[in-house]
């Protein structure tokens, strides 16, 4: 038996949240201990942007070095995973059709200073248009048509699949801004091309690289991320006061 679990439930749910905060029905103890913004950044076009050197893709050689940076990342933030160099070896293991040609790093001298990966999830998970309000139905030709102006992504048909790919395995050392923005612009740019209208991230609020993210995209998305445990347990012995962090890609 696990101590607890964790889930993130839609700002815009606001009935559901309700539920499940209110503890009826014997239901777990569902604690909001952080919000969560997704962001989608737009990579179908992209204009000419000088890459930084520095960011290179990882090598088996160079792996030891990205998972010991992207693991003290880690270790600074409260649900955030730790990985093994295996984990990014194996195709069928613990991160499925992800492969090591596409992590990214960003190496200053012999020293990773910060991770990067893209992660196509699209042979086992997809984002597909049920249908459209009213009022989105509605504009959604003028919508498209601004989109189309000002090179972003427009509103898909609907049973289309919003084509996505996640930025995953973030890590920056001391949180630098500059590194975090390098490897994104270059994920962001040698996807561009591939079919792909948006690459994205997610961060909790008082997470400082969210900040580039918030440049960078044409849309973000607000949750609310739980503790949840049964009432009678042991409540969950984490400190609160420090940072949370999930990878979005495998919520």
């Amino acid at each position: 038996k696990v101590p607890f679990y964790f889930t993130t439930v839609l700002d815009e749910n606001v009935y559901a949240k309700s539920l499940l905060e209110s503890g009826r029905g014997g239901l777990p103890i569902y604690e909001p201990v952080a919000r969560l913004v997704t962001y989608l950044i737009p990579i179908s076009k992209r204009r000419n942007t000088r890459l930084k050197k520095e960011v290179q893709i990882i090598s088996r050689g160079t792996l030891p070095q990205a998972v010991e940076c992207l693991n003290l990342w880690n270790s600074q933030h409260q649900l955030a995973a730790v990985y093994t160099e295996r984990d990014f070896l194996a195709p069928h293991g613990l991160l499925p059709a992800f492969s090591l040609e596409h992590l990214y790093a960003y190496a200053w001298g012999n020293r990773v200073q910060g991770t990067l990966g893209v992660w196509n999830q699209t042979s086992f998970k997809q984002t597909v248009v049920v249908a459209y309000s009213p009022v989105v139905r509605a504009t959604r030709p003028l919508y498209n048509i601004y989109a189309g102006l000002v090179g972003i992504p427009g509103l898909p048909c609907v049973k289309q699949e919003i084509r996505s790919v996640y930025a995953a395995f973030v890590s920056v050392d001391g949180n630098n801004p500059e590194v975090f923005s390098s490897m994104l612009e270059q994920a962001a740019t040698d996807w561009a091309s591939r079919g792909y209208d948006y690459l994205i991230v997610g961060f909790c609020e008082d997470n400082p690289l969210k900040q580039v993210a918030e440049v960078a995209a044409c849309r973000s998305i607000t949750s609310t991320l739980y503790l949840v445990y049964w009432r009678g347990d042991t409540i969950p012995a984490i400190d609160r006061k420090r940072p949370f962090h999930v990878e979005v890609a495998t919520l």
